[in-house]
């Protein structure tokens, strides 16, 4: 499985910047394996068992995460929408971005606005449902929800429940919610009782050997070194910062 992916700016490998993937994604193999593990039961057009949660402290790499796994998804042939919590207010919002059109009621009429026929016998799904049902249909759907501990509760409550309706209905689509600590209690405050029976996976610091890989291989990869002392001290001056609240 691909851990990374190379980058140059002006001659450094390293991209500043926030969300982006580092030249080296180091010391997240388990979430890897984890997302490349529901993605490949998407690929394969089958739904998956549960959606995935990620949680863990700003700074820690949940977004280059979300960008790796969207990058996994497309390459696999599947829709990949990322949006933050903070761009839904309601159910309609989320249906306007997936069918690029305003008039979403399109969704409940014998055709969609995908154009795809939508069944009488999915009228239960609602307005959501139907055109989350409708996309997935059509090819397999990865929806990814950064700072998901900002949405708004009702919002979170329908597409939670209207994503599960939809896979138990054996089409493939999966959501990905990315959010600090607080999205546990954010969850439980939307009554959707099943969503911790979802996978979760609690993103932290680096170990020192990873923030140790995550400078040397790059470097490496773009024909430079560095001294194993060197090394060290700014090993121990990012985890320094990290964990002062300075990001990592």
């Amino acid at each position: 499985m691909q851990r990374g992916e190379d980058h140059t700016w002006g001659g450094n490998p390293f991209v500043p910047g926030q969300g982006l993937i580092p030249p080296f994604l180091a010391g997240r193999e388990s979430q890897q394996a984890l997302l490349g593990g529901f993605l490949d039961r998407l690929a394969q057009k089958r739904a998956p068992g549960s959606d995935v949660i990620l949680i863990g402290p700003r700074g820690n790499g949940k977004t280059a995460l979300l960008e790796w796994a969207l990058r996994q998804a497309r390459a696999r042939k599947i829709d990949g929408f990322e949006f933050f919590g903070t761009e839904f207010e309601s159910s309609n919002d989320l249906i306007r971005q997936l069918t690029g059109r305003p008039n979403w009621l399109r969704a409940l009429s014998g055709v969609s606005a995908l154009g795809v026929g939508v069944k009488v016998r999915e009228a239960n799904l609602g307005a959501l449902g139907t055109t989350l049902a409708a996309r997935a249909r059509k090819r397999p759907l990865f929806i990814a929800i950064d700072e998901a501990h900002t949405l708004n509760v009702d919002f979170g409550r329908s597409v939670l429940n209207s994503v599960q309706k939809v896979r138990r209905s054996g089409l493939p689509v999966l959501l990905l919610l990315a959010g600090t600590p607080d999205l546990r209690r954010h969850l439980n405050s939307m009554e959707a009782s099943f969503w911790d029976r979802n996978r979760k996976s609690r993103i932290g610091l680096l170990r020192n050997r990873d923030s140790a890989d995550a400078i040397r291989i790059p470097l490496e990869k773009s024909g430079r070194s560095i001294e194993s002392e060197a090394l060290a001290r700014v090993v121990l001056e990012v985890n320094v910062r990290a964990g002062s609240g300075g990001g990592s």
